[in-house]
């Protein structure tokens, strides 16, 4: 069982996304081959943490991560928030599992989602 934490950087282009077209790119510290991509495939083990962070392409428009819905349940993963930085200890195995994300900008009405996939071996 692995024990090992990786990070990943949501980044979001809020211009584009208040605009109608959601656009968000991640990365993280665990050399993922998906690097930079709107579907970053988190490759991990049973045993690790994952801690996920947001930040906007422009200074001046902050996001926030509000929610966080594994698919089919908590089989995989159960996110908390813990003061703004939302983390999850993975707890089962899955290939391309989905999640989704829901985030505000703030200043901007309304809430956006995507929903990226984590594969656990």
């Amino acid at each position: 069982m692995s024990e090992k934490t990786i990070n990943v950087l949501i980044i979001v282009d809020t211009y584009a996304t208040v605009n109608g077209t959601t656009t968000v790119y991640m990365v993280d510290d665990n050399g993922d081959a998906s690097q930079g991509s709107r579907e970053l495939n988190i490759q991990c083990e049973v045993g690790d943490t994952i801690n996920w962070f947001v930040t906007s392409i422009l200074p001046t428009w902050g996001c926030v991560l509000t929610e966080f819905t594994p698919e089919g349940g908590t089989s995989v993963m159960n996110p908390i928030n813990e003061n703004g930085v939302w983390t999850a200890y993975v707890s089962g195995t899955g290939t391309n599992v989905p999640y989704t994300f829901t985030f505000t900008i703030n200043g901007q009405p309304g809430t956006y989602t995507w929903d990226p996939y984590i594969t656990v071996t």
